[in-house]
């Protein structure tokens, strides 16, 4: 008789299977769950609507192209190598010139021979005033970058529909075209309402403190407090998130603070002397590794603060994936974070930054260096303080043979203004009249800028200048070929008479 096969006993018991069966079932389940839930949250986000109403907008003459033009010939530098009061003071006059009824009907203040200070009445003084902002100065064109500008830095050509100079973009085009949205208003028989203010530093560059920091300490011992300011750090940007089709106008509810750090290493006597023997490291080697270690160590990056605002109101029109990711940052954080940090400009908004401008050390290729020093610059988002950030130093840096300071005096950042006051709303919605293709929401500026000299003056600050920018004109900020369109400009001097009638009304 054949042999019976025997029986394959089971490789699980019937109950654990049963029970796995269960639990699949049940991660399936929850893993679908989960999945329904974030795209219920994907398809929920949504941003705050702008109403916009129609608006006849201004005509703005041609010759303002011109006027901007002519200021741009002023070599208004700000430095204190090649400082020339004079250059200030003839721009000054040019300004007077150019701008007869606004020097006429407005109040104006000179501060340390070169800033600018205007008040211009309105009918209630009672009213909260406003203030807005610009800067006369501009950096240095260093020689060596001259022969490659297409037109002379200096000498405010318009060309091929561009008006070319230093200060074109940064940023005698806000006091210019301040200047002309108050003269057109001024033809027109235009009054506000509040008292508007204007300041006008001549130091921005170099830190502003005998510009807008005296003009604030001025106003400050006046009693004067702003409904709100208005400086640059925001402008329109195209292609600024992958993705994102229509351009987009970051208002800057907040600004970065500022801190350097000085690194050093000092070497004794006995690891000195000739190269030829050298120790282990040297005092170069010792630093190089301390900086090695904090460009692979960077400050934490984050969601918290204007960041996360800009995204909530950039989300809802990306593509479905990215609005996903977005939508479900908190469960998503490493992905997301990863991502964005791939573009700098976004990698600034999203962590303090850490960068490496200066290193010292050495003096013959044939001796041992027994000393060098760094200088790493951070710029500190909402939520960092200069001494946590050197807390972060020492902690990555742990070396005993590095000293690790703080250098100057370092800022922290500005508090977070409103993006839900009627202010930013109206600036949004401007924005809106003029293009109504561009998305507007709060950002982080990643610069310094004078308005840190007037905390305490106001709630809310915005920094923003309506200024069209691709990623190749940023580049052209402190660069070589800066130029703003003429398009560009009579938009801009447009958006502040807008802002002139709409934000001093009743």
């Amino acid at each position: 008789m054949p042999k019976e096969t025997p029986r394959r006993r089971p490789f699980l018991p019937p109950r654990l299977r049963r029970w796995l069966v269960r639990l699949f079932l049940f991660l399936l389940i929850g893993l679908l769950l989960v999945i329904g839930v974030m795209t219920w949250r994907t398809l929920a986000l949504s941003s705050d609507p702008i109403s916009i109403s129609r608006v006849t907008l201004p005509t703005i003459d041609q010759d303002a192209a011109e006027r901007l033009a002519g200021a741009l010939r002023f070599r208004t530098v700000a430095s204190p190598a090649v400082f020339d009061p004079a250059e200030f003071q003839k721009l000054h006059e040019y300004l007077e010139t150019n701008f007869p009824r606004v020097h006429a009907e407005l109040q104006r203040e000179v501060f340390a021979e070169c800033s600018l200070l205007y008040r211009w009445p309105g009918k209630d003084s009672s009213a909260t005033p406003i203030l807005l902002m610009s800067h006369l100065d501009v950096v240095p064109v260093p020689e060596s970058e001259e022969p490659r500008w297409s037109h002379d830095p200096w000498g405010g050509e318009i060309v091929d529909g561009f008006i070319w100079g230093r200060g074109a973009l940064d940023v005698k085009c806000g006091v210019v075209g301040m200047l002309e949205a108050v003269e057109h208003l001024l033809k027109q028989g235009f009054q506000p309402e509040c008292d508007v203010y204007f300041a006008f530093g001549h130091d921005e560059e170099i830190g502003g403190q005998n510009g807008n920091e005296q003009i604030a300490v001025q106003l400050r011992g006046r009693g004067v407090r702003f409904r709100f300011v208005m400086d640059e750090g925001g402008v329109i940007v195209s292609n600024a998130i992958p993705g994102l089709e229509s351009p987009l106008a970051l208002v800057a509810v907040a600004e970065k603070g500022y801190a350097t750090a000085r690194l050093s290493v000092e070497l004794s006597e006995n690891e000195r002397g000739h190269s030829s023997m050298p120790p282990p490291q040297t005092a170069v080697g010792i630093l190089a590794a301390a900086l090695s270690k904090l460009e692979a160590n960077p400050l934490p990056a984050s969601f918290s603060g204007p960041v996360g605002l800009m995204l909530e109101h950039i989300g809802p029109h990306l593509p479905f994936t990215q609005r996903f990711a977005i939508a479900n940052r908190d469960v998503l954080k490493p992905l997301v974070i990863s991502s964005l940090s791939q573009s700098r400009s976004l990698n600034a908004l999203l962590r303090t930054t850490t960068a490496l401008t200066v290193v010292k050390g050495g003096h013959a290729e044939n001796s041992l260096p027994g000393e060098a020093e760094a200088l790493v610059n951070f710029r500190l988002k909402p939520g960092d303080t200069p001494d946590s950030v050197l807390e972060h130093v020492r902690k990555v840096v742990d070396d005993k043979r590095v000293r690790c300071e703080l250098r100057g005096e370092p800022t922290a950042a500005s508090y977070v203004s409103d993006h839900q006051s009627e202010d930013f709303k109206r600036i949004a919605r401007i924005v809106r009249q003029l293009d109504s293709e561009v998305l507007v929401s709060p950002g982080l500026a990643v610069v310094a800028t004078d308005s840190r000299h007037y905390e305490g003056l106001t709630e809310n600050t915005y920094r923003f200048l309506p200024l069209r920018l691709s990623a190749d004109d940023l580049k052209r900020i402190h660069g070589v070929d800066e130029r703003i369109s003429v398009e560009n400009y009579l938009e801009f001097v447009q958006f502040f008479v807008l802002l002139l009638q709409d934000a001093t009304a009743t």
